[in-house]
């Protein structure tokens, strides 16, 4: 289960760009988010994200395994399969929980992430395109994405370039970056913004019986 945890948690962070908000801005989003190793067609896997003030929930789809969900809402962190009964949960009082949290709280707001991007990450304007129908602005970075040098443990490999929607500087529209699993692709597709996402998405099931890791 702590190996899960680790795991996902990297997921997480990959998956999540842009996605976390706040309190004092109000927003709501869905997008489909896919993941490809670099000259590869058929992506490597495929998440469903739903977001709202704070609120998360990601559905984690790959080849020949159980979907996977992460939930994120007042009470804390939550990992478990679809089709299971045993899940994680991260209590919101917990170190992790606010350090991830808190890495999140980066890609929270339209410009917020831009900030981060060029004062943390290196981040430098290098071109503009028309990508997917957006118009993106093209960032280059040198370092990995809020919390994931550190949760990876693998130094600064997470280099990369990034299209940011320009009209609202989020979400990504197309990421390109080198990890330890060689260099890869992440697509959004299908985004949605402003839209009416019930509270009830953002529950988990009553079945399922989370155990808290020690650490």
């Amino acid at each position: 289960m702590k190996k899960m945890l680790r795991c996902n948690l990297i997921l997480i962070l990959l998956i999540v760009f842009t996605i976390i908000g706040t309190d004092v801005f109000a927003f709501s989003i869905t997008y489909d988010s896919e993941l490809y190793f670099e000259g590869s067609t058929r992506p490597y896997s495929t998440s469903k994200i739903k977001a709202k003030d704070g609120l998360w929930r990601s559905e984690h789809y790959m080849e020949g395994a159980a979907t996977e969900v992460s939930i994120i809402n007042s009470q804390g962190l939550y990992i478990f399969y679809l089709t299971g009964d045993r899940g994680v949960f991260i209590t919101k009082d917990r170190k992790q929980f606010e350090q991830t949290r808190e890495d999140l709280m980066y890609l929270s707001e339209p410009g917020k992430y831009l900030n981060y991007l060029k004062a943390q990450q290196q981040g430098r304007l290098v071109s503009s395109e028309i990508i997917d129908g957006y118009e993106c602005d093209v960032y280059e970075f040198q370092k990995g994405f809020p919390g994931m040098d550190a949760t990876a443990g693998y130094g600064n490999m997470w280099s990369g370039k990034v299209w940011l929607w320009k009209e609202r500087a989020y979400p990504y529209i197309r990421i390109e970056f080198v990890s330890p699993w060689g260099r890869m692709v992440r697509k959004a597709k299908n985004i949605q913004l402003d839209i009416p996402i019930p509270d009830s998405e953002f529950e988990v099931p009553a079945k399922v019986k989370f155990e808290v890791p020690d650490n």
